[in-house]
């Protein structure tokens, strides 16, 4: 049986969890505009929670052989120059009283930890989803090391990724990029909020040891007061590095 994968309902270990910034000056523009301290205050508390969970790994050729089966030549071919590893990251959104997120771009940067190649996000997941998925999804990886929502026979099956449920909208971008990231969009009334997760598959040069992954999310956020833009604390950011993909 191929090994199986359970994507969590919620963060349970987090790498940070911290409020938004609104844009530098936007505060300080709207209070001198519409009411002074007061809209400071408001707005201050308006700012979004935003957590982020510790990223998890698998290297995907050990799940292979751990079928108890041989590497199928497709798979064995692509392990002759690199190592690829499926990567689960996190992040979820607590709107304040007087906010809500409307949007927000969920964003992972891949260096390597020795040498000047770079890793790669050879696939990610989830791609596209508009609609919101009430009943179990499962997503395979095949020997091609690609994400499959068809299905496959269990010798095809690298490892299962079961989700318990998709939330819209969300949209995938930088697939072989070592800049891979999330939109995910408010659907309808309903605002964004709750946790959100995404696999990558990331194609890590034999010569990079290690993959140096650094975390970021900005966002849009209704306020009484207008849309304002918002993002992590500098100060913030720089805590947002790990070293991930190594075994």
């Amino acid at each position: 049986m191929p090994h199986t994968i359970i994507t969590p309902t919620g963060i349970e270990h987090p790498l940070y969890e911290g409020q938004l910034e609104f844009t530098p000056g936007a505060i300080e523009q709207l209070s001198l505009e519409k009411g002074g301290e007061s809209v400071r205050n408001e707005l201050k508390s308006a700012r979004p929670v935003v957590t982020l969970g510790q990223p998890q790994w698998w290297n995907l050729a050990r799940l292979a052989r751990e079928k108890g089966e041989t590497l199928p030549a497709e798979l064995s071919l692509l392990l002759r120059d690199a190592d690829f590893y499926l990567l689960l990251l996190a992040c979820s959104f607590r709107p304040e009283r007087n906010s809500q997120v409307e949007w927000a771009r969920f964003a992972a940067y891949l260096r390597p930890k020795a040498g000047r190649e770079n890793p790669i996000a050879f696939d990610l997941y989830p791609r596209e989803v508009y609609d919101e998925t009430k009943t179990d999804v499962k997503v395979s990886v095949a020997p091609s090391l690609k994400f499959a929502e068809v299905a496959l026979s269990p010798g095809e099956v690298v490892t299962t990724i079961e989700f318990r449920k998709l939330e819209p909208v969300i949209i995938g971008y930088g697939a072989l990029e070592s800049a891979p990231n999330w939109d995910f969009q408010k659907h309808k009334d309903q605002p964004l909020r709750g946790s959100k997760f995404g696999y990558l598959i990331v194609k890590k040069p034999r010569r990079a040891e290690a993959v140096r992954l650094t975390l970021n999310i900005t966002a849009d956020v209704v306020t009484r007061h207008g849309l304002l833009s918002a993002r992590i604390t500098e100060k913030d950011r720089a805590h947002l590095t790990q070293v991930v993909c190594m075994d």
